[in-house]
């Protein structure tokens, strides 16, 4: 097993510059993910680590060795990727045992090599299969099994469970996660789903337009996203942002929304270097609001205009002077569209942002 290491590491294509000055250090045994959109940069970063691209600029390592110039071959990692790649030609068992056999082993090591690791994964019945022949999820323990059975120091997953079905994804993603901490292998992953990464990731690393723009356990970057991208980017619905203005209430810092001040109950460190009447946006995830009655004087005033019921929690949707507010309601409620509420946030989960959308206090 190996760490990984990219040392300002950027990546062109022509005139475009995929990858940009990306620096990571990630731990030996660490299970950490590549989270952004599509375009963003992060499989170009991951193909980079594999050998499949070369950096255009800076250096690429795995443990001590410096692999920027190495091919895949020499860097004795497995990648698995989104379609799975597994040869429709071949069995179950032949693919699996394919990156022994490229390498000579003995027929014997290789035989039991494909029984052992397929057994491992709950897929020892279906070894004289064609990949065509079996399930999404079977084709993807198929996958790992191939990866997992010439010992790599380092796994790389591609978007691996995108084309499974919703009860699938929620299976495997237990599955995989349950895999990587018992075999202790540096792993890198790549998705743009976010509840992958936060349910399986040691850490993450956003990525924007090519960039790392932030870097932490899944939930330090959701609870305390770096900049509006990063707030709007993670959560499902994302986090709300209202903009307002910088002012004082009572002679306490507050943030101007509308006709309603709001008190920062715990200004954060550095809202002094923030005028007052300078613009700022104030961030709050749906969960860290609760709704009260009109009658209450306190809170943002606005009208319910949806109320979905999920099953374990109502998102409701309210209409208030400086825009939209999504809340998350995590008990029986009798809201209906139309009722006239007031908002307050936990102020414990207040984030603020600057005119250049960074976070204040980061």
């Amino acid at each position: 097993m190996a760490g990984v290491h990219l040392e300002d590491v950027s990546k062109n294509f022509d005139k475009v510059r995929a990858v940009c000055d990306v620096t990571i250090t990630i731990a030996d045994g660490e299970f950490f993910t590549l989270l952004g959109p599509s375009g963003c940069g992060k499989t170009t970063t991951l193909r980079m680590v594999a050998g499949l691209e070369s950096p255009t600029f800076g250096r690429v390592f795995i443990g001590d060795r410096d692999v920027t110039k190495e091919p895949p071959k020499n860097r004795n990692v497995a990648m698995v990727f989104q379609n799975y790649a597994l040869y429709p030609h071949m069995t179950v068992a032949e693919n699996i045992g394919y990156p022994l056999r490229i390498r000579n082993k003995p027929r014997a090591q290789i035989d039991k090599g494909v029984v052992d690791v397929a057994e491992s994964l709950a897929i020892g019945d279906i070894l004289s299969r064609r990949p065509s022949e079996i399930s999404g999820g079977q084709q993807q323990r198929a996958a790992l099994a191939r990866a997992i059975i010439h010992e790599p120091d380092v796994f790389l997953f591609d978007e691996p469970l995108s084309n499974l079905d919703a009860k699938l994804r929620a299976d495997a993603r237990t599955f995989l996660k349950d895999l990587q901490a018992r075999m202790g292998i540096t792993t890198v992953y790549v998705t743009h789903d976010q509840s992958e990464a936060m349910a399986m990731s040691d850490r993450v690393a956003v990525m924007d337009q090519g960039r790392v723009v932030q870097v932490g356990p899944p939930l330090e970057v959701y609870r305390r996203p770096a900049s509006v991208f990063v707030a709007d980017f993670l959560g499902n619905p994302s986090m709300n942002l209202l903009k307002g203005n910088l002012t004082l209430h009572e002679g306490t810092p507050a943030l101007q929304l509308g006709a309603t001040a709001v008190p920062l109950v715990q200004p954060p460190p550095g809202i002094e270097r923030i005028a007052m009447g300078d613009a700022v946006t104030l961030g709050l995830r749906p969960e860290d609001i609760s709704i009260h009655v009109q009658g209450d004087e306190d809170g943002i005033p606005g009208e319910v205009r949806v109320v979905e019921p999920l099953g374990s929690e109502t998102l409701v949707s309210i209409k208030t002077s400086v825009g939209s507010v999504k809340v998350k309601v995590f008990h029986d409620t009798d809201l209906a569209p139309g009722d006239m509420v007031r908002l307050i946030a936990n102020p414990a989960r207040v984030r603020l942002f600057d005119q250049a959308g960074m976070a204040i206090g980061r």
